[in-house]
């Protein structure tokens, strides 16, 4: 039950004695998108503005079967990327043991952090590296779920997920991945009434890096993760809110969004990028473990066909570099105000305002000596939803 699901109703209809509900959902975003490079040498522009116009990721078509015990669910979404594609975003089958108690096994949402903020700019981010997490994260899993009168929760065995990065850039003859076992994930929702609610949930997974020559060892990645969040319902105020930390939580996705513009950058006619938040660091031929954590904060006022809506975000990770001329720490933050404007039944708007503060690279010298700081970016847009 805890998954980022489809924004609409659909329209019912039946085969036999199947009851069968058709979705579609189409996010189109449109405005301005300033950003300020921070401390790129004099020979790069350090500021720019683009007016833009996209359809965002989670636009989509679905199609939910019932027959009996029986459920099965696809959605196909437009991927929006260079290459603008559609993939196929979920596609599971469940049984239902009863009301209250099923099991589901397919692609679907993963049961880590299911809450996010309504941040809609951006391909609907969501604060993504900028103290939320992706919440359009999916895999393959088995998951048994059970729903209570006060007390839910998911159990999922899921696939293996790779920061296939940590290998491409190893030392030496390269590495292959193994790995042996599933990921586990749990999540708990506590509502004991109609006004609060609590969600914590944790995550683990590792798995092996096998050098493909002689000299090197092999080299074991943990990532485990624990994330807490809240709602209160102080009517007519909504309050929500999630912290979160973890170790080499990289190959979660979503975990680095700061700006494509620094992968790569040319500085004094040498190419070179960001280092990454979330995501082990080579030393030498041995791997060193970082934690990131972060937290993000979201209040709305709903109002019949309008709710307006602030929220924030700070994440913080670890470099695992303790060398002279790198941070041990970096840190990224970001802010939003938006309103659901409710059309129609099939509509929505949503104008939104979205500052992004970008921090530092942990090389201090990554601009040019003494230069590291990130910048930051600032849109101002709107959202048209279209929903059945």
């Amino acid at each position: 039950m805890f998954t980022a699901n489809t924004l609409f109703a659909g329209v019912d209809f039946t085969i036999g004695d199947a009851k069968a509900t058709l979705g579609a959902n189409v996010m189109v975003e449109a405005g301005w998108d300033y950003q300020f490079h921070g401390d790129v040498p004099e020979y790069i522009s350090d500021k720019e503005t683009q007016q833009y116009f996209d359809i965002d990721d989670p636009s989509n078509v679905n199609l939910k079967a019932q027959y009996k015990n029986l459920e099965s669910y696809i959605e196909i979404r437009f991927y929006n990327s260079n290459e603008a594609k559609i993939e196929m975003y979920s596609v599971y089958g469940a049984y239902n043991f009863s009301d209250k108690d099923s099991l589901l096994f397919g692609k679907a949402p993963i049961a880590f952090s299911t809450m996010a903020p309504k941040q809609n700019l951006y391909n609907a981010n969501c604060l993504d590296g900028y103290g939320g997490l992706d919440p359009w994260k999916r895999s393959y899993q088995l998951k048994f779920s059970h729903k209570g009168d006060k007390i839910s929760y998911d159990l999922a065995l899921e696939e293996i997920k790779v920061d296939n990065a940590i290998a491409e850039n190893a030392p030496g003859e390269g590495y292959q991945i193994e790995n042996y076992f599933p990921a586990a994930a749990l999540n708990l929702a506590y509502r004991p009434n109609d006004k609060f609610m609590l969600n914590p949930s944790i995550y683990i997974q590792q798995y092996k890096l096998k050098p493909k020559g002689q000299g090197s060892v092999n080299q074991n990645i943990l990532t485990y993760a624990a994330s807490l969040g809240m709602e209160l319902n102080i009517k007519p105020l909504l309050i929500q809110a999630e912290g979160w930390w973890g170790q080499n939580i990289s190959v979660l996705g979503g975990i680095d969004t700061r700006p494509a513009f620094f992968n790569p950058i040319a500085i004094d006619g040498q190419e070179v990028s960001l280092i990454p938040m979330g995501s082990p660091n080579w030393d030498g031929d041995k791997l060193k473990d970082v934690s990131t954590w972060g937290a993000w904060l979201q209040t709305e006022v709903p109002m019949n066909t309008v709710t307006p809506r602030v929220g924030a975000g700070y994440q913080r990770s670890s470099t695992g570099i303790v060398e002279e001329g790198f941070e041990r720490h970096v840190f990224t933050w970001g802010a939003f105000a938006n309103c659901d404007i409710i059309i129609n039944k099939y509509m929505t708007v949503t104008p939104e305002i979205l500052y992004m503060y970008n921090g530092k690279d942990a090389d201090k010298n990554f601009l040019g000596s003494g230069y590291s700081k990130l910048g930051y970016e600032a849109i101002g847009g709107v959202v048209m939803t279209l929903s059945f």
